[in-house]
């Protein structure tokens, strides 16, 4: 599974671009929070009985996990042949589908990030966990930042020959 598996099978199920936007949505949070537990498993789609209307629901287990020192630090699905959070300049390149292309995608990008930025500054909750505001911030600011590299994104697999 990877997220643009994601949406492909929105675009698929759905032939909607309004529904293909909301799951680009969905994974650009997921990302800039930093939630490497977001699984296939917590995406859905619903539909009516005569299942002429197929919409997404909304995504379930929404959480930061990088703060955990004991967890791994990488997505739960691929993005760009790699589990490693991305930067911006890969959440751009992920609007850029086969059969779709989301429009704005560079303003939802900045617009979900100021959101986070700006609830965390207002947020009580995010004060029960020590070192919680602080591990979501440097997650949208690692994300926000380019990394202007000249190499290909990195990858899991280890090459044989090296």
């Amino acid at each position: 599974g990877s997220y643009e598996t994601l949406l492909k099978a929105t675009y698929l199920y759905t032939n909607s671009q309004a529904e293909v936007e909301r799951m680009y949505k969905y994974i650009v949070f997921t990302c800039l929070i930093g939630n490497g537990d977001a699984h296939l498993k917590n995406f859905a789609l619903q539909y009516t009985p005569d299942m002429k209307n197929i919409y997404l629901s909304p995504p379930f287990d929404i959480t930061h996990t990088k703060i955990y020192e004991t967890i791994d630090n990488k997505m739960a699905l691929k993005l760009a042949n790699s589990k490693e959070f991305p930067d911006v300049s890969y959440l751009l390149k992920l609007a850029e589908g086969t059969h779709f292309k989301i429009r704005k995608a560079k303003e939802i990008i900045e617009s979900l990030s100021d959101g986070i930025i700006d609830y965390l500054k207002h947020s009580n909750e995010v004060q029960l966990l020590d070192g919680l505001r602080a591990s979501i911030e440097a997650s949208v600011s690692s994300t926000m930042t380019p990394s202007y590299s000249t190499k290909s994104y990195r990858h899991d697999r280890i090459k044989k020959f090296e």
